[in-house]
C-alpha cells in the first residue's frame, strides 16, 4: 500500500468523526447552550454512539425547541420540466379536493388518510403481464395533501371565531342605536301631544324608518350569529370565494376566458411536499441535494472509477465552499404518474440566495452524517402568474434557536405596540426608568413589502438596543382582533383608518422572533389597565400615554405595586388638567371603577353630553392648570 494511498484511508476514518464533532459541538453550545469546557466530551460521545446506528428513535435525537423559517426563491424551468410539475400540481389538488369531499362531518384523522390512499387506487400491468392494483400516491404525498385541507379548514374556523365576536358587537352597537332612537322616537310622539300645532309627523316618519331598517339589520346579524356558531357549518372554495364571485360579474368573453386562465392556475399549479426528520435528507418525496460543479466533475468521476469509496466523495463535497458546489431537487413522482413522467423529476442547478445556501448545506450536511439533530426540509411549489416558465419555491426549515444573550437582572424593557410606533422603556430592578423612546410605524398607505420592511426596522432598533443594555424585552399578551377594536373605539375616524394598515399579527411575531433568531428573551405580560395607569402618571414622569403604558407592561412584570394616586395630572387636547380621584375608588385600588370613572372625567373636560348628577359629582375634583380659559361648555 502507498503513502498516498494510506493517507487517504486515514482521511476517510477520521473526516466524518471531525465534522461530525464540529456539528455536535455548534448544537451543543447553541441548542443545549453548554459549556464546551465541562460537558462537550460526554455528549459527543453519546452522539458518537447514536449515529452508528441505522436509524433514530426519538429518545435519540436532540429536541430543542425550533422556530420554522420559510425561504421564498424563483426558479425558471425548461418547457419539458415546467409541464411535468404542472402534471403535479395538477393531481395533487385533484385528490386535495376529493378527499376533502370525502371525509364526514369535518374529521381529518389518521384513519381518514389511511382509508383514502387505500381504496384510492390504479390498475397497472406488472412484469408477469398481470393486472394489479396499486395505490396513486405514497403516505408522504398524501402528507401534504393532508397539511393543505387541515390548514384550510383551521384558517375558516379561526375566521370564523372572529366574525362571530365582530357580530356579537355590532349586535350590540345596534341595540344601542334602536335605544337611542328609540328614545327620540317617543320623545316626538309626547312633543305632538303638548305642542298640537307643531306637525311632528314628518320627522316621526323619518325616525320610524330609520327603527325599521335597524330592527331588520338585528334580525340579519342574529341569524348570522347562529351560523357562525356552528363552527362546522361550512364550505371551502378551492381557488378563493371572492374569485369565484367575480365570475358573476363578467359579461364580456376575453374576461370570461381570462378569469378560467386564473381560476384554473389558482386551483390546481400548486403543491406541497411535506417533510419529516427521519426521512432521507428531510423529505422522502422531495429531496434537495448538492454536488460539486461541472470543474471538478472529471475528476470526481475518475474517483468513483478508480477508489470506488463513497466516504472519499462525501468527503470532498461536505468540504467544498458554496462557490464550489450546485443545488439539485429530486421529486418522486406518484405512482399513477410514473408511466407518464418516470419515477423521478430532476430540477438541476437551482438558483438559491447565498445566505440560505449556507442553511441548506448545513442541513443536508446533517443528513449525510446522520446526526441526531437533523431536521426536516418541506417544499411548496407555486407557479407564477405572469411567467409561464417560471415557479415559486418555499422551501421550509425548522431551525435551532440560538443561546439567550439578554436576562432581567438589571432590568427590563417594556414595549407598547400602537397603530403607528413603538413606545419603549427601559426600567431596572426596582422599576426606575433608565431610558424611554419611540420608534416611528408609518404603515399608512403602504404595499405588503413596504410594511414589512417598516416594521422589521423597528424591530430591528429594538433588538439593538436590547442587545446592548443586556435586558429581556416585555410586550403585550393580547390577541390582535381585541387590539385592533379597542384602538377603533378610542380614536377618531382618521386614526381608524391608519388601522387598515396596522399588521398587529406580524408585529407581534416578529418580536417574538427576536428570542428565536436574536436570543433576546421576550415575556409577555396581561395589557389590561395599563393604559389607564399610564394615564394617571405620565404627565408627572413627563412621558406620553404610551410610554407610560410601556412603562407598567414592564413593572408588571416584575410584579410591583400598582396603586391608585389621590390625584394625577393628565393632558387632553394640549390642556392640562388635575384629576383628585374619589375615596372610594382610591382606598380600595378599584381599576374597573377607575375606568368608569375616568371615562366620565374625559367626557366632562371634552364637554360631552353628561347627566346633571355627574356633572355635579366632578365638579369639584378636576381643575385645569391653563389659567383663565373656561372649561367648555358640556350638554345636559
Amino acid at each position: 500500500m502507498t503513502k498516498k494511498s494510506q493517507q487517504n484511508e486515514l482521511n476517510n476514518s477520521t473526516f466524518s468523526d471531525k465534522v461530525e464533532d464540529s456539528f455536535i459541538e455548534d448544537s451543543c453550545v447553541e441548542v443545549l447552550n453548554i459549556e464546551p469546557n465541562h460537558s462537550i466530551q460526554d455528549e459527543s460521545k453519546k452522539q458518537q454512539e447514536s449515529k452508528k446506528k441505522s436509524k433514530f428513535s426519538a429518545e435519540d435525537r436532540i429536541d430543542s425547541a425550533t422556530y420554522i423559517s420559510a425561504y421564498e426563491t424563483q426558479q425558471v424551468f425548461s418547457t419539458q420540466t415546467i409541464e411535468q410539475l404542472d402534471s403535479i400540481g395538477h393531481f395533487f389538488n385533484h385528490h386535495k379536493r376529493r378527499y376533502n369531499k370525502s371525509v364526514q362531518d369535518k374529521n381529518y384523522d389518521s384513519e381518514s388518510r389511511k382509508k383514502y390512499v387505500k381504496e384510492t387506487t390504479f390498475q397497472e400491468i406488472n412484469a408477469q403481464c398481470e393486472t394489479v392494483e396499486r395505490p396513486v400516491m405514497t403516505y408522504r404525498f398524501f402528507a401534504g395533501i393532508l397539511n393543505d385541507v387541515t390548514g384550510q379548514h383551521k384558517s375558516i374556523q379561526s375566521n370564523r371565531k372572529n366574525y362571530l365576536n365582530q357580530t356579537i358587537e355590532r349586535i350590540e352597537d345596534v341595540e344601542e342605536d334602536i335605544q337611542r332612537l328609540s328614545k327620540k322616537y317617543y320623545k316626538l310622539k309626547d312633543n305632538q301631544e303638548k305642542v298640537p300645532r307643531v306637525d311632528f309627523q314628518e320627522e316621526k316618519n323619518k325616525q320610524l324608518n330609520v327603527l325599521r331598517n335597524l330592527y331588520t339589520k338585528k334580525r340579519h346579524l342574529l341569524l348570522k350569529k347562529e351560523d357562525l356558531k356552528d363552527n362546522k357549518n361550512y364550505n371551502i372554495v378551492f381557488g378563493s370565494k371572492s374569485l369565484l364571485k367575480k365570475r358573476h360579474t363578467l359579461t364580456n368573453e376575453n374576461d370570461i376566458q381570462a378569469w378560467k386562465k386564473e381560476w384554473f392556475h389558482r386551483r390546481n399549479l400548486n403543491f406541497n411536499l411535506v417533510g419529516s426528520w427521519d426521512e432521507a435528507f428531510g423529505n422522502s418525496t422531495c429531496q434537495i441535494n448538492y454536488r460539486l460543479k461541472q470543474e471538478d466533475s472529471d475528476d470526481n468521476e475518475c474517483l468513483k472509477n478508480k477508489t470506488k469509496n463513497k466516504e472519499l466523495i462525501k468527503q470532498r463535497e461536505i468540504s467544498a465552499s458554496i462557490h464550489d458546489i450546485s443545488f439539485f431537487i429530486s421529486i418522486r413522482v406518484p405512482y399513477a404518474l410514473e408511466s407518464q413522467l418516470g419515477e423521478h423529476i430532476v430540477l438541476e442547478n437551482l438558483d438559491i440566495p447565498k445566505y440560505l445556501q449556507v442553511k441548506l448545506k448545513r442541513e443536508i450536511d446533517k443528513h449525510k452524517l446522520q446526526l441526531p439533530n437533523k431536521k426536516a426540509i418541506s417544499f411548496r411549489f407555486v407557479k407564477h402568474k405572469d411567467k409561464h416558465n417560471v415557479y415559486k419555491l418555499t422551501i421550509t426549515l425548522n431551525e435551532e434557536n440560538v443561546a439567550i444573550k439578554t436576562n432581567d437582572k438589571k432590568g427590563v424593557i417594556g414595549v407598547d405596540t400602537n397603530a403607528d410606533h413603538f413606545a419603549v422603556v427601559d426600567i431596572n430592578e426596582t422599576g426606575c426608568i433608565q431610558h424611554r423612546f419611540n420608534v416611528p410605524l408609518l404603515l399608512k398607505c403602504k404595499t405588503k413589502h413596504q410594511r414589512k420592511a417598516i416594521i422589521e426596522q423597528g424591530i430591528k432598533e429594538i433588538r439593538e438596543y436590547a442587545l446592548s443594555v443586556g435586558k429581556d424585552v416585555v410586550i403585550e399578551n393580547l390577541d390582535f382582533t381585541k387590539k385592533r377594536e379597542e384602538l377603533h373605539k378610542n380614536y377618531n375616524k382618521e386614526y381608524a383608518r391608519m388601522l387598515s394598515s396596522f399588521a398587529y399579527a406580524q408585529i407581534i411575531m416578529g418580536l417574538q422572533r427576536m428570542e428565536y433568531i436574536h436570543g433576546v428573551k421576550v415575556h409577555k405580560e396581561s395589557p389590561a389597565y395599563t393604559s389607564l395607569l399610564g394615564m394617571t402618571i405620565a404627565a408627572d414622569k413627563s412621558m406620553t400615554t404610551h410610554q407610560a403604558a410601556a412603562y407598567m407592561i414592564a413593572r408588571r412584570y416584575f410584579k410591583l405595586k400598582e396603586k391608585i394616586k389621590n390625584n394625577f395630572k393628565f393632558y387632553h387636547r394640549g390642556q392640562l388638567f388635575t384629576v383628585n380621584v374619589p375615596r372610594r375608588i382610591q382606598a380600595l385600588n378599584n381599576l374597573p371603577k377607575l375606568a368608569r370613572w375616568f371615562s366620565d372625567v374625559r367626557k366632562y373636560v371634552e364637554g360631552s353630553k353628561l347627566s346633571q348628577k355627574i356633572r355635579n359629582e366632578l365638579k369639584n375634583d378636576i381643575v385645569r392648570i391653563n389659567y383663565g380659559c373656561p372649561l367648555p361648555k358640556v350638554k345636559i
